[in-house]
């Protein structure tokens, strides 16, 4: 694979991409293709294709959001680093871009060297939710789970943040918790609102319309402090579990 350095958007907002590209007074002269690593309705895809709006306005061109899901976000990854160098073919992707190339023993394009971060465009905790009916209604009520029966968690993918968080929870509790991935954040919390899988680490993005609608509860958060919008909600640190802010 060509080491021809390739353009990355780590997740989303375009304020330094918006002012590079405006001093090259050809560019861009056709539309361009983001793509994302994951299942439509996550997280990750509604920003980037918020973000999208935003730099057609911006930049005159049309900016197309194409979901590449599979394999943690890998698929879009190398389908990027195997596009022309051009600018025409971009990236909106999540932590997994740099997890992956360590989970995988297959080559992967290096993430330092076969890309160029162009912004990091938003930084979001994830909270712990079950499904509205489940019976744990704290953290610790998962914990206890944990210690007498067979409990899992969803995540979009293996490397992601709701599988890190997950891992994390099972070893700083002393539990044994199993990882189910999925193919983006929104089958994830799917199968969580249906009870087929325990609970799952979701971004605050579009959380609201969830709890709002009694689909699933939130039961604590991975920040140092609490969130505004759920201000009921504890803290990892003050639900008991310490490491995750």
């Amino acid at each position: 694979m060509s080491t021809t350095r390739r353009t990355l958007l780590a997740a989303t907002l375009a304020s330094t991409f918006v002012g590079a590209v405006w001093s090259q007074a050809a560019y861009p002269a056709k539309p361009i293709k983001l793509l994302v690593g994951f299942a439509a309705g996550g997280p990750l895809d509604t920003y980037t294709r918020v973000l999208a709006q935003d730099l057609s306005m911006a930049l005159g061109q049309q900016v197309v959001v194409e979901n590449r899901a599979g394999a943690s976000g890998q698929i879009a990854t190398d389908a990027v680093a195997q596009a022309e160098p051009d600018g025409y073919t971009l990236l909106s992707t999540a932590s997994t871009f740099i997890v992956n190339p360590i989970l995988m023993n297959k080559p992967r394009p290096d993430p330092l060297k076969d890309f160029v971060a162009v912004s990091q465009t938003a930084v979001l905790p994830t909270v712990l939710v079950v499904a509205q009916d489940s019976p744990a209604n704290s953290l610790q009520d998962i914990v206890k789970m944990a210690r007498s029966s067979h409990v899992t968690y969803a995540s979009a993918g293996n490397g992601g943040p709701a599988h890190l968080a997950g891992a994390l929870l099972a070893h700083t509790s002393g539990t044994e918790m199993t990882h189910v991935p999925f193919r983006g954040a929104a089958p994830a919390i799917a199968e969580v609102m249906s009870g087929r899988v325990t609970f799952t680490f979701y971004t605050m993005s579009g959380l609201k319309e969830y709890v709002a609608g009694k689909r699933v509860k939130p039961l604590a958060i991975t920040a140092a402090k609490r969130h505004p919008d759920f201000p009921n909600v504890p803290t990892m640190t003050e639900a008991g579990v310490n490491g995750f802010d």
